[in-house]
């Protein structure tokens, strides 16, 4: 999730988010085994079964951004992409017990997304599909309720 300004990203504020998008607390005991664990710019969200790793960054995204701006198709897309000045990445680390599909954990990452959505975020970048989805009115409602990425392109 590129975003247009750096932001801090402390444990509370992605614990608060992840109680929003799970309806549960994040205690990490046996009654709320869910849990938020953060060192430094990097954490750990545990969420009914799911593992995800969340990365806060006050730099651009990557190694190259001019190189990766170049491989994307859209030319709104591309200025917005060398525009952002941080990120929120949100990654599927695995399920327990078992894999689940990549339909599902791009459906899983969306839960949590959309808790960050604000003005100082652009969009939400898919860096595998070399796609930026800009911010838009419909944005979370579109996260709220993911299905496809084609409907999130929308």
């Amino acid at each position: 999730m590129p975003l247009n300004e750096p932001r801090d990203l402390p444990e509370h504020v992605l614990r608060a988010a992840a109680e929003r998008a799970w309806k549960c607390k994040f205690e990490g005991t046996d009654e709320n085994p869910d849990f938020v664990m953060q060192k430094s710019d990097h954490s750990v969200v545990c969420a009914g079964g799911h593992f995800l790793t969340v990365v806060n960054l006050a730099r651009p995204y990557g190694d190259n951004p001019i190189g990766q701006a170049e491989e994307m198709k859209d030319v709104g897309q591309r200025e917005a992409w060398l525009r952002h000045r941080g990120f929120t990445s949100i990654d599927y680390v695995q399920a327990i017990p078992f894999p689940i599909s990549l339909q599902d954990k791009y459906t899983v990452i969306a839960k949590l997304a959309v808790e960050f959505l604000s003005a100082n975020y652009i969009g939400i970048c898919l860096p595998g599909e070399k796609q930026i989805i800009p911010a838009r009115a419909d944005l979370a409602h579109q996260l709220r309720n993911f299905s496809t990425l084609e409907k999130l392109y929308g």
